[in-house]
């Protein structure tokens, strides 16, 4: 009969147990090998994994029942649901308009380090960039919702929303009206 609570748990976790040893081996070879971020490897390799994963989390979003192992869904929901996710994504709009003025700034000051060195070097080397750009990002976004964003929405009170009419309800209004008359 065995011990069916592992025999359980490993079922569980087989694909969880499968994958982390390939995805560590990925990690470890990017960061030893580099990865162009152009070429061959970038579109044979990246873009597709990039998007097989995209839609598949956005799959398991949408259609529940697509995905075999509840798990899978329940940790997705759990992930996107994280707080600090949901900070960001107060955020997001603000960040994604800071995000390339301060890298257009950052990058003339950061370009001879970034392709200085080898691989794991420049890897990490982009890393820490992409961090501090997406801190600065964050800080400006922070500093407009502050400033504009929250004095902006303060307003709204004094501007109410009409009253949304669905587009067939006038027509069908009037033809009421004519059919009462006529």
């Amino acid at each position: 009969m065995g011990h069916p609570p592992i025999v359980a748990w490993l079922r569980q976790r087989l694909t969880l147990l499968f994958l982390a040893p390939i995805g560590v081996l990925a990690g470890v070879l990017a960061v030893e090998h580099g990865i162009a971020p152009t070429g061959r490897t970038a579109e044979w390799i990246n873009q597709p994994v990039t998007g097989i994963l995209s839609a598949l989390i956005v799959l398991a979003c949408v259609d529940p029942a697509a995905v075999t192992r509840r798990g899978l869904q329940r940790f997705i929901k759990r992930a996107l649901s994280a707080r600090w996710l949901s900070f960001v994504g107060k955020y997001s709009y603000a960040i994604y308009v800071f995000h390339l003025p301060v890298h257009l700034v950052l990058r003339h000051f950061a370009d001879p380090r970034l392709n200085a060195g080898g691989p794991s070097v420049r890897f990490l080397g982009l890393v820490v960039y992409t961090a501090i750009v997406f801190s600065i990002s964050l800080l400006l976004a922070l500093v407009s919702w502050s400033v504009l964003e929250r004095p902006m929405l303060s307003l709204k009170r004094y501007f109410p929303m009409p009253r949304q009419v669905h587009p067939l309800e006038g027509s069908l209004q009037s033809l009421a009206k004519e059919r009462a008359n006529g």
